[in-house]
């Protein structure tokens, strides 16, 4: 039964307190279970005394021992007694009862000894050893009442021994005391063994609390932590929508300015006008910039939210960096620069995604080209144990130790504290570091701070096949290809008068701008905003060729339009999708229509080649 006065092991007491409380409850609990027990034992020795000695003495004691018993049980299991609000008057109170207990013992034993027989003697003694064994237990540790039952019970037991002045006496004396110090010598050791654990229990239960408290403030850590991860992860996925939206209505109003430059410009071949040709390219000038920050922008978001899916092939890179390259060759002699393309003597793969590699170098290449004053840029691919190495190399100023791990940050530039928007916006090489991780490239700058930037790409090498990849649409043509496409853009001039367009777009004013860029090129342009309408306009009118835009109102996308006319003509019209989509998913599912996929803002001319290309049944081009 549990002691409601005794307080819980794990309380606020301290130490000592709760020493002394475990010491009371532990005596309560003994006094509890050990009450039929005494009354026995006084039981016996009344009955001895009254055979030995008298009954009227017999019947004194036994009262008066009951008596005692007695009141020492109601002080000690008192629901609300001293030990509740002072423990150590509650031992006091114990050690009176305990001495008057002992006097008690005391008295039987002069009643044997002075009136009694030998035999009587014995039989005392006996049961006042067991008595005191016996306490041991009821004392709960506390020497103070093993000490007060023992001396005046034991003592006047050893005094009555030695009494009988014969050598039997004096050595069951000797031997009672060190009966009686031998025990309150366990009590006392036990006492301490028992504080001792209780300070070990309390230090551990303080540990517990600490642990606990700590595993407390780790865990609502831990909650908060997750709450502002999940807030970023949202934030991360709204910014990510957000400029995904942005940026597919800004593509749209880039697209249609695109398309009056190019109207313009196809306006200046037939007429001179100097200040309209300025006009011109400044306009074309500025419409590059603006795709080239908005393609950053994009780029930034999409491998910041984790968004970019990587097409993992085997790509073999001599081909491919040399295709890659010629955009970029042009521009560095166009500037006054030398060039130098380096590759291995044997075919060498790396097992990558080539359109977002394309990316990565591309990035490295332009800014290499544009901040070289002078001297050589330059691409090299070399074999390394287990990898592929790609250098993309300049001559330009360097970058400055101290800076060389800033210039990974976004928005950082160096020399740039004007923020002159020609020199880009600083996150090129931030969306190289971002897209090297994400093709698990290991990337190394090394620059001597005052000439000349050498980034190192490590590869993982793959033993093939290798895919047969070129870079994607919308990188420079050389000079060799420029000169052959205007050859075929005149041979087609005469070929597309009379030709006519579909253009599907939802906007109307797209639309307009479809059909003034595309009628001053000599097309019939039939415009339509939805899948049915254009099915209306091509019944009334077969197109040579559809345009569409990939997404459409109430859910129609650009690619089921163009299948939709397709099965009303019966034949596979020529068609183009054109979008400004930038969710991985949707660029998949324009991918996935086997359509060729033009992507806005693109260039005016741009779009007229891909029609031309389309219209001839030639191979796509890099539009």
């Amino acid at each position: 039964m549990t002691d409601p006065a005794a307080p819980a092991l794990g309380g606020e007491a301290s130490a000592p307190r709760r020493a002394l409380d475990a010491s009371i409850a532990h005596i309560r609990e003994e006094l509890r279970r050990a009450g039929v027990q005494m009354l026995g034992v006084d039981v016996l020795l009344a009955l001895v005394i009254g055979i030995e000695i008298s009954p009227a003495s017999a019947l004194l004691w036994f009262a008066g021992m009951q008596t005692l018993q007695h009141q020492r049980r109601r002080a000690a299991l008192a629901p609300q007694g001293a030990a509740a609000a002072d423990p150590e008057a509650f031992i006091r109170s114990m050690q009176h009862w305990w001495l008057l207990l002992g006097f008690g013992r005391a008295a039987v034993v002069a009643l044997a000894f002075l009136y009694g027989q030998e035999n009587l003697e014995v039989v005392v003694t006996m049961v006042l050893v067991g008595l005191a064994a016996g306490s041991v237990a009821t004392s709960g540790g506390e020497v103070r009442l093993m000490r007060a039952w023992t001396f005046p019970a034991l003592g006047t037991l050893a005094l009555a021994w030695a009494a009988q002045l014969d050598w039997l006496g004096g050595t069951l004396a000797l031997l009672v005391l060190a009966l009686a110090r031998l025990l309150i010598g366990y009590v006392e050791n036990s006492g301490r063994q028992g504080r001792r654990l209780i300070d070990y229990a309390v230090e551990l239960e303080t540990e517990r609390d600490r642990v606990r408290s700590a595993n407390a403030a780790l865990e609502e850590a831990g909650a908060l932590l997750r709450i502002e991860r999940d807030r970023a992860a949202a934030a991360n996925a709204g910014k990510t929508r957000v400029l995904a939206s942005v940026s597919h209505d800004l593509r749209q109003p880039l697209f249609a300015m695109s398309l009056n430059t190019a109207a313009l410009g196809d306006t200046l071949e037939r007429i001179d006008d100097p200040y309209l040709a300025r006009i011109e390219a400044g306009l074309r000038r500025g419409l590059t910039q603006c795709r080239g920050l908005l393609d950053q922008l994009v780029d930034f978001a999409r491998l910041d939210a984790g968004s970019v899916e990587v097409r993992w092939a085997a790509l073999e890179l001599g081909p491919y960096l040399q295709a890659l390259a010629a955009p970029y060759e042009a521009a560095a002699r166009a500037a006054g620069l030398d060039w130098q393309l380096q590759l291995a003597a044997r075919p060498l793969h790396a097992w990558t995604d080539a359109l977002l590699l394309e990316r990565l170098l591309g990035n490295l290449l332009h800014n290499a080209v544009k901040f070289t004053p002078r001297g050589t840029v330059g691409l090299r691919l070399l074999p390394q144990a287990g990898t592929v190495r790609i250098e993309v190399f300049d001559t330009g100023p360097g970058i400055p130790a101290e800076h060389q791990e800033r210039v990974f940050e976004e928005f950082y530039q160096l020399d740039n504290p004007s923020r002159d928007r020609s020199r880009g916006i600083g996150l090129g090489l931030s969306i190289v570091r971002r897209l090297a991780r994400l093709l698990g490239i290991e990337l190394h700058l090394s620059s001597t701070g005052t000439q000349g930037c050498c980034f190192e790409l490590l590869l993982p090498a793959s033993g093939g096949p290798a895919a047969a990849c070129r870079p994607a649409d919308g990188a420079a043509d050389d000079p060799a290809e420029a000169m052959a496409r205007e050859a075929f853009a005149a041979e087609s001039a005469a070929a597309r008068n009379g030709k006519v367009v579909l253009a599907i777009d939802d906007e109307a004013d797209l639309l307009a701008d479809l059909d003034t860029m595309l009628g001053g090129r000599g097309y019939r342009v039939l415009t339509a905003a939805c899948a049915d309408e254009a099915c209306r306009r091509a019944r009334q009118q077969p197109p040579d060729i559809v345009l569409a835009d990939f997404r459409l109102r109430d859910r129609q996308t650009g690619a089921a339009a163009v299948q939709a006319v397709r099965a009303l003509l019966g034949r596979c019209v020529p068609a183009l999708i054109i979008t400004g989509e930038t969710d991985a998913q949707n660029l998949a599912e324009a991918d996935a229509s086997g359509l060729r996929v033009l992507h806005k803002p693109l260039d005016g001319r741009v779009l007229a080649r891909a029609v031309e290309e389309a219209l001839a049944g030639q191979p796509p081009g890099q539009a």
